[in-house]
């Protein structure tokens, strides 16, 4: 069973659900997260309706910020949404006799909403009992090697707030697979995570 998680700048183009579908349909994908939908309402729900995965949980996008949206299958997965903000949705993944915690995170680009979402997820760590997964957009990098161009020295505040959280949670990065920039000014690039 396969989690994907994309940030995709926007889920109004006319393509986009049968662009997902293939996603779902190629990589067996039972979990989809998505971020930065940019559109919310009737609109949301038109587009998710046409995306091949029955159960749903959104957070709607604030005019053309943000939205994350949650689908998977309810015959793979057995999930509960726990908690949400519109920077993050905390789910509870049942299995037969277990579960883990996976948390989807959009985190703004404005660094004062940052440091309440790291804050309300500090909160979250002390609830957690069993494996929990945070998969998303930061908006902040661990390390300096992971920034490149004029960003280099961007918003280096941001980053030592989120340094800390992943310190005082006891996170562990797990790395990735493929290119380690998945987008650039510019020029669009497709990245994808499988668990």
């Amino acid at each position: 069973m396969n989690v994907l998680c994309w940030n995709c700048r926007g889920a109004g183009n006319k393509g986009f659900a049968s662009l997902v579908n293939d996603m779902i349909y190629n990589h067996e994908v039972g979990l989809l997260c998505l971020l930065e939908t940019h559109i919310s309402g009737e609109r949301a729900m038109e587009v998710t309706r046409r995306i091949l995965l029955d159960k749903k949980f959104l957070v709607h996008a604030q005019g053309h910020y943000g939205g994350l949206w949650c689908l998977w299958d309810p015959k793979r997965w057995n999930i509960e949404v726990v908690h949400h903000s519109f920077q993050f949705i905390h789910l509870k993944v049942l299995n037969d006799s277990s579960h883990w915690f996976c948390t989807i995170v959009y985190a703004s680009p404005h660094p004062q909403d940052r440091v309440v979402l790291w804050r309300e997820l500090t909160q979250i760590s002390k609830h957690i009992d069993g494996p929990w997964n945070l998969v998303g957009d930061f908006n902040a990098v661990l390390h300096q090697h992971e920034r490149m161009g004029r960003a280099l020295n961007a918003n280096l505040c941001g980053d030592s707030a989120f340094r800390n959280f992943v310190d005082q949670c006891s996170l562990m990065d797990i790395g990735f697979n493929g290119s380690p920039f998945t987008w650039k000014r510019g020029n669009y690039m497709n990245a994808w995570t499988g668990v």
